[in-house]
């Protein structure tokens, strides 16, 4: 990734949801509206007690975050583990990703902030089959036009999936692919696969922001990751399926063993603006 001084260190800011419209919906540990209060809520392993943990003006939530329990979120956490059991629709749609605890992924293990270069992350492990989901969005159904743009760390070789529309064998997924297919995201319909591809195999240890396009007319995915557009596209005919929004997890053995720091979606062709967001993103977790 390439960064440049973050936009959120002076006052009066905007953020991301603030400048482009259209927004479908936001998962980060940063805010990207103006008004959003709260990130997560999270569960505590010790008792099952619940808060939510408001975000910052500017940078990530961590220990130092006020809780609604009262107090700050290290008194609260103490050493116990942290899932996240809520992570908050930042849109103003009110699409809030839920998960029970046995699945959650986590924010705070034994009293420990997950932290990836001075950033909060949710760590989601591919061993417990973390994921979080929600209802299905008639925006991605398949014919429209969305966009997505992410950032993430995958801690193995294989495909970690961010983002998938079903967790069945025909789905749209945005992945963070180590393999050797490299494939940034690709839909499996009910007759031909589309993909995108990236242009290389890249290492795990290092952050990630990808960019894509999903074009409904055109059956088309377009690609970039850290700004670079990846490598052949394939179109998809028939259709995929679209009956839960998943994040974390797709179909069997394509949940993410990783990091996930921001998962963005505009419910429109977001490429004429796609290096200003791109900026933004890159700024936000220098």
């Amino acid at each position: 990734m390439s960064y440049i001084q973050n936009p959120y260190s002076f006052a009066d800011v905007t953020y991301l949801f603030d400048d482009f419209t259209n927004a479908l919906f936001g998962y980060s540990l940063q805010k990207l509206r103006t008004g959003q209060v709260n990130g997560v809520r999270l569960e505590r392993s010790s008792d099952n007690a619940q808060t939510d943990v408001e975000l910052y003006d500017s940078g990530s939530i961590d220990l130092s975050s006020t809780v609604s329990a009262g107090g700050d979120l290290s008194t609260w956490i103490g050493s116990d583990t942290g899932y996240v059991v809520t992570w908050y629709d930042q849109s103003g749609n009110g699409f809030d990703l839920t998960e029970v605890i046995a699945n959650a992924p986590k924010l705070v293990i034994a009293g420990v902030l997950e932290i990836h270069i001075s950033h909060s992350i949710v760590r989601f492990s591919s061993a417990t089959a973390d994921l979080m989901n929600r209802a299905a969005l008639t925006e991605l159904a398949d014919g429209n036009d969305f966009t997505f743009f992410t950032v993430s760390v995958n801690l193995s070789t294989l495909l970690g999936t961010l983002v998938a529309t079903s967790t069945g064998s025909n789905r749209m997924q945005l992945c963070h692919d180590r393999r050797t297919q490299k494939r940034g995201s690709f839909a499996l319909g009910s007759s031909t696969s589309g993909f995108a591809d990236l242009d290389a195999q890249y290492d795990n240890s290092v952050i990630w922001q990808q960019s894509s396009f999903v074009d409904g007319t055109g059956k088309d995915v377009t690609h970039w990751k850290d700004g670079v557009a990846g490598g052949a596209n394939q179109a998809w005919t028939g259709t995929y399926t679209n009956d839960t929004l998943t994040i974390g997890g797709g179909a069997s053995g394509n949940q993410i063993n990783g990091r996930i720091f921001e998962l963005v979606c505009f419910s429109d062709d977001k490429t004429g603006s796609r290096t200003t967001i791109e900026t933004d993103q890159n700024a936000r977790y220098a």
